[in-house]
């Protein structure tokens, strides 16, 4: 064997073992969750705590209203999670859904989601809060400028961001996106919001290593959010090595979420109730009452004026309006109708007015009403629905004058019949 090929033998000895340590601290720094580092700069993504459906109001939660807002940035909150929900004629309000949360609230649900018109009235008769519209929106982001918004839209969520940017008032920064599914980040991205979310709760059965290879793609600024069961894996520590803000939702307990943060590595809660942490560390130079904001002008807003129904000077309605729509107008006997969440049956009646504390009857019986124009609902308690063949007036009484509105006639059929 030559001297030259003798050395070369040498070398490839010596190396041999260097190489394999290099090979080896590549695959536990990229493969082993224990050796998850970043290798960009971090994350500048500012995870400040967040007020979730724009906060509790008067224990109340969902409002997703002006006044929690309000409330609760006067508490020092700057990130507001909010619920959007489509209107029938494709415009987005203020709603976490139009069932069991407006049934909580408007004490019916609609047979088809309202009219952004429709919805505007009966928020109006609300007098608790103010549900919002996205013109709303936009006016009280004027007034509060270092307010942030984080959207969850319930579907068609990419069409949806696509209206909050032609609204909200400079909404690439000031609209923190949640998306559902990663291979919709990139599409949020180049719409050009600054700020993300990738909410998991969408993505129950992706398994954290696939959660982890995903975040790896993903250009910043931006934040991962999760339900408590996935926060008590090992997912929000390896976010951190990562330098990648993680959140868990919703938190109502101090305690609680410092046992989040300090044990299993999240950065920050969504909640309902709890002040920010750095509440002291915010100037409060924007804030203006919601009294105080302007006049809506030509605006669909929701913001209360001396002419809204609902204000203690607004003269109550005293007389009845047509009927737009109603029903159901045929029933079968002993069966319940329309069934709502709390298990009663329900008749649904359109109109543009209404006397205050108005009650529908069927034939001679008094029903539960509840709503208000532009859509009221007559509730029939699960077991008590007509049971008998036949046809029954429908009728809208007011309780103050005793004078009627007949609607229409309820026909019964039998069970042969059907």
């Amino acid at each position: 064997m030559s001297k030259t090929h003798g050395n070369k033998t040498k070398l490839a000895v010596f190396l041999a073992p260097a190489i394999l340590v290099v090979l080896a601290v590549y695959f536990f720094s990229f493969h082993s969750p224990e050796g998850e580092t970043s290798s960009k700069p971090g994350n500048a993504f500012k995870p400040f705590r967040v007020a979730h459906a724009g906060g509790g109001l008067n224990h109340m939660t969902y409002t997703n209203s002006l006044e929690a807002l309000s409330s609760n940035y006067q508490k020092g909150h700057r990130y507001f999670e909010l619920d959007f929900s489509w209107t029938k004629d494709h415009k987005l309000v203020c709603l976490h859904d139009w069932k069991s949360t407006f049934q909580r609230f408007f004490g019916y649900v609609p047979e088809t989601p309202l009219t952004l018109k429709e919805f505007i009235n009966l928020a109006r008769s609300k007098p608790e809060f103010t549900s919002c519209t996205l013109e709303s929106l936009a006016d009280w982001m004027k007034y509060h400028p270092d307010a942030y918004l984080i959207t969850d839209n319930k579907s068609k969520n990419l069409q949806a961001l696509t209206q909050i940017l032609k609204t909200l008032p400079n909404a690439h920064n000031r609209v923190i996106p949640q998306i559902y599914h990663p291979q919709n980040f990139i599409r949020g991205k180049k719409m050009g919001f600054n700020q993300m979310i990738w909410t998991l709760y969408a993505e129950g059965k992706m398994s954290n290593d696939k959660i982890m290879q995903w975040v790896k793609t993903f250009p910043g600024p931006f934040a991962i959010t999760m339900p408590p069961y996935r926060a008590k894996t090992d997912l929000p520590k390896r976010l951190k090595r990562l330098k990648i803000p993680s959140y868990v939702h919703t938190i109502n307990s101090e305690q609680t979420a410092q046992e989040y943060q300090n044990t299993h590595g999240l950065t920050e809660v969504y909640t309902d109730y709890l002040p920010p942490k750095d509440a002291s560390e915010i100037p409060w130079d924007f804030t203006i009452p919601l009294a105080d904001l302007p006049p809506p002008g030509k605006r669909a807003s929701l913001t209360k004026t001396p002419a809204d129904p609902s204000s203690k000077t607004a003269k109550p309605q005293s007389s009845f309006c047509p009927i737009k729509k109603w029903g159901p107008k045929k029933l079968t006997a002993g069966t319940p109708f329309n069934p709502q969440p709390d298990g009663s049956s329900a008749f649904w009646i359109v109109t543009d007015c209404a006397p205050p504390g108005a009650v529908a009857y069927l034939g001679s019986r008094p029903l539960k009403t509840v709503g208000g124009p532009p859509q009221l609902a007559a509730l029939v308690a699960p077991g008590t629905e007509p049971d008998q063949p036949g046809t029954l007036t429908f009728s809208l009484k007011d309780p103050n004058s005793g004078t009627k509105q007949e609607i229409g006639t309820v026909r019964v059929y039998s069970k042969q019949e059907e």
